[in-house]
């Protein structure tokens, strides 16, 4: 019984170490966390986001919110954005539409598609 008592002492020190690992390790997570979160606020108000190294930098400064798009789609256009994966399709369609409309062009079409991922780097 001696020693099935030792050998659970045993245990619930390892358990004990390895939970407060474990909470350090959260810890330095969060911190880490909220300082990438500051540092990119930094760059999204300091504009320097918007460089050429981060296609999504415009999306941080987007101060107008969601606002409808003054560009139209063709058919084949909205047929190939909805390929673009779910998670990303929103930003990197806002990211097509600013394109299309800072070059002049009234419809976005597959070849402005074109255009637009390799001036933005996608």
């Amino acid at each position: 019984m001696r020693e099935l008592y030792h050998e659970l002492a045993e245990l619930f020190t390892v358990s004990l170490e390895r939970r407060r690992a474990m909470d350090r390790l959260l810890a330095q997570l969060e911190l880490v966390t909220r300082r990438a979160r500051a540092q990119m606020g930094r760059l999204a108000q300091s504009g320097e986001a918007t460089g050429r190294g981060c296609p999504f930098g415009a999306m941080l400064n987007d101060q107008a919110g969601d606002q409808p798009a003054v560009v139209a789609w063709s058919p084949e256009a909205e047929a190939r954005v909805e390929r673009i994966p779910s998670f990303i399709r929103p930003m990197a369609k806002k990211a097509i539409e600013r394109f299309a409309e800072a070059q002049g062009h009234p419809t976005i079409t597959e070849a402005v598609m074109d255009e637009a991922r390799g001036a933005l780097g996608m």
